[in-house]
């Protein structure tokens, strides 16, 4: 594996202002005659959990991590696999330019490039929350929970989609707090993917902190 792998990159914190990377040699590869079963093989145990976000050194494809894996052969260990599913998105590296505006969210209204009279700072995370917030509603749907509390959390989050895009008032951080606190004790109770859930739930809170 060490001589035929390659080097992978260990995002942690996706999106985040936490955001961390470090590197692996690894091995991609997929089960036996199931190519879509992708997984990212490890000679050594490896410190990634699910939610973490792993890619090919050089490669714009992204793999979100939905389980990990220690295999065993005896008493012998043999690897340590992730298993992955496509995450949206590339890793694509922005270009340089004379006037250089990196958007991470959603604009309403013009951007001022180059302009000698005035100035205007955009920062805009709506997009990477509301990537977040899709995330969140997919494993909703598979949540083993009572069906008037994915109802529940599933308002909440538009709520938060909603808000998100309001000045950043004390009442309408406070309104978003709120929100996500019935999102996150309504995920602490889905015991299936409430680990898978928790990375999402925090980007989201560091976005409002």
């Amino acid at each position: 594996m060490r001589h035929l792998g390659c080097t992978i990159l260990i995002h942690k914190h996706w999106g985040t202002p936490n955001q961390q990377t470090t590197e692996a040699r690894g091995l991609k590869n997929s089960e036996k005659n199931r190519p879509n079963n992708v997984m990212f093989q490890f000679p050594e145990a490896m410190e990634i959990q699910a939610g973490d976000i792993l890619q090919q050194k050089g490669a714009r494809d992204l793999w979100r991590v939905t389980d990990v894996e220690d295999q065993i052969h005896g008493d012998v260990y043999v690897s340590f696999e992730a298993k992955v599913v496509k995450f949206s998105g590339s890793a694509d590296r922005p270009t340089s330019s004379r006037s250089h505006v990196i958007v991470q969210g959603s604009v309403y209204g013009g951007i001022q490039l180059d302009s000698p009279h005035a100035t205007q700072n955009v920062s805009v995370q709506v997009l990477q929350i509301d990537e977040n917030l899709r995330h969140l509603r997919e494993l909703l749907q598979k949540a083993t929970i009572p069906e008037l509390d994915k109802e529940e959390a599933g308002h909440a989050l538009d709520r938060i989609s909603q808000l998100s895009r309001k000045e950043r008032s004390p009442d309408v951080v406070s309104k978003l707090k709120e929100k996500l606190d019935l999102v996150k004790t309504t995920f602490a109770v889905a015991k299936d993917i409430a680990t898978t859930a928790a990375p999402y739930i925090a980007a989201i809170a560091q976005a409002f902190s």
